[in-house]
């Protein structure tokens, strides 16, 4: 089966994050006859090719989002047309995860391992995905360095963006609209806050440009004759390495007169180290200049393993209706981590 085959049938397997158990299976399946030596821990799955100290982790993820509307076909029905397959996951990140796979066991690394790791609940942070199937697949020894599979046209993504969310409650006093000096409105406390964020600097960073705190959602108030005494929302920002997540906790905290809780910061924001011998990989296997990425991923889950993001396709089409793929691209992946397993096991044997 070609690697264009091997996409439709995988493609048209429904994996949404929590039942990737099908899709587990084919992509089992797929390591046992490409000669690989596969292990599972729930629908993760991962084959080593290999020996010596450095071990290069090639992570991607085997489950999707659920197809909103707007599909003029069966978002399974993977069938290829003039080059292109269209289909839900073709693009995130199925095309990564078999070209990471169809790389690794081409691959024939005499002085390093390599580790293709293909992970459940990539799509929701759940506990199905890379920070359980992290240990055990990497044989007791730490991961040396990492390629996560997403697309990216190919190109090296050297940072990613982070993400910090905070739960905001603005308290008043509730009184009769006929009586405002009663009442003390907390829906006009969570505006001077909201406008207060509007003073918040952050110095740009190179690659991921300048933070923009956001207000995603606001609910507030019981009745059209009441002055609130409760009114709750959310701030979203999506950090880069320049900002601490615990410091900008204490800012926001201490600029706004609402009390801020802290709602989620499961999302680190990432960067790759300079002349690391990744970097230098994937800067060699790439024909492109590296970049910073608004998207997040399960590098944020790989704690200081050395890491770039690359891979076919297009960020821009993920978690889109009528999601696709070329042909071309998939090839080019293929090519891409085949030339990074290459290039990095050059630097660390030269280093």
């Amino acid at each position: 089966m070609n690697p264009c085959e091997r996409l439709s049938q995988w493609v048209g397997v429904k994996s949404f994050s929590g039942e990737e158990g099908p899709m587990a299976d084919i992509a089992e399946a797929t390591m046992t006859e490409l000669g690989l030596r596969p292990q599972r821990l729930g629908h993760n799955v991962w084959a080593t090719v290999g020996d010596g100290a450095h071990h290069l982790l090639l992570i991607s993820h085997l489950d999707t989002v659920r197809p909103g509307d707007g599909w003029v076909q069966d978002p399974w029905c993977a069938e290829w047309h003039d080059g292109k397959l269209t289909g839900l996951g073709a693009n995130d990140a199925k095309g990564c995860a078999l070209a990471m796979l169809l790389a690794t066991a081409r691959a024939r690394p005499q002085n390093i391992r390599v580790t293709v790791l293909l992970v459940a609940e990539e799509e929701t942070g759940g506990p199905g995905g890379v920070s359980l199937a992290l240990g055990p697949a990497s044989g007791g020894e730490p991961f040396t360095a990492a390629l996560v599979g997403e697309p990216t046209q190919t190109a090296p993504c050297t940072a990613q963006r982070g993400m910090i969310g905070f739960r905001v409650t603005s308290r008043g006093t509730m009184a009769h609209v006929g009586h405002p000096h009663k009442g003390d409105n907390a829906i006009h406390r969570a505006a001077r806050d909201i406008t207060a964020l509007q003073s918040l600097k952050f110095v740009a960073h190179e690659r991921l440009g300048t933070p923009i705190p956001q207000v995603t959602m606001i609910q507030g108030g019981t009745g059209r004759n009441q002055i609130p005494d409760r009114c709750e929302w959310y701030i979203d920002i999506r950090t880069t390495p320049m900002q601490d997540h615990t410091q900008l906790f204490h800012q926001i905290s201490g600029l706004l007169e609402s009390e801020v809780e802290l709602h989620t910061e499961r999302y680190q924001p990432c960067e790759t180290p300079n002349g690391s011998a990744i970097e230098c990989a994937a800067l060699t296997a790439s024909h492109h200049a590296a970049f910073g990425s608004p998207t997040v991923s399960d590098w944020c889950f790989l704690g200081d393993i050395p890491a770039v993001k690359a891979g076919p396709g297009d960020s821009v089409r993920s978690h889109t209706a009528n999601e696709y793929l070329m042909e071309h691209e998939l090839h080019e992946g293929i090519a891409l981590y085949l030339r990074a397993i290459e290039a990095y096991e050059a630097e660390v044997t030269r280093g």
